[in-house]
């Protein structure tokens, strides 16, 4: 499946190659941990996310994907939400995406977003999902450009502060009809 965005052109799921040895899968009770953990550790800057994230992987609606090499080494969430008061429409809301420090630039996080791309996309066999939205940090450079990269653009909406004080940009990225 390929549509075109402002971007370019999407991938076909799968077509960003990662390291041969990192697989994807859906997270399991055993994921609970390295959650928390990576929570703690990549979040540490705006709130306390230990216990909040780990809590959302078991929540319905909630899909959870990890980056297994074959240790997890990141993970992406995405939930589903309706966008209007009629119930008519759904937007996907990637809740949280995260890479262990050692693996970053790896390509793993942009696997995994474009792993929650694909998921908002297979939903739309049941719902009419019309787009892709998240909450990124003002000071976090680097997910704010691998975000523009795959067509997400800021709104204008205020989304408020995060705990550590940073201004919570919400981002969408509309999916091809």
């Amino acid at each position: 499946m390929r549509a075109r965005t402002r971007g370019g052109l999407w991938r076909a799921a799968g077509r960003h190659r990662l390291p041969s040895h990192v697989n994807l899968r859906l997270a399991t009770a055993a994921d609970t941990d390295f959650v928390r953990d990576l929570a703690a550790e990549a979040f540490a800057a705006f709130g306390d996310y230990r216990e909040l994230l780990p809590r959302w992987t078991a929540m319905p609606g909630v899909t959870c994907w990890v980056a297994a090499d074959p240790q997890p080494c990141g993970f992406v969430m995405v939930a589903f939400y309706f966008g209007d008061p009629a119930r008519t429409w759904v937007y996907a809301d990637m809740l949280a995406i995260a890479v262990r420090a050692d693996r970053r630039g790896q390509g793993v996080g942009t696997r995994l977003l474009e792993r929650a791309i694909e998921t908002a996309l297979e939903a739309r066999g049941t719902f009419d999902v019309r787009e892709l939205r998240l909450t990124v940090a003002d000071t976090n450079d680097r997910a704010r450009a691998l975000f523009a990269a795959h067509g997400f653009a800021v709104s204008a909406e205020n989304h408020g502060r995060y705990d550590g004080g940073q201004r919570a940009l919400r981002m969408h990225r509309p999916l091809p009809k």
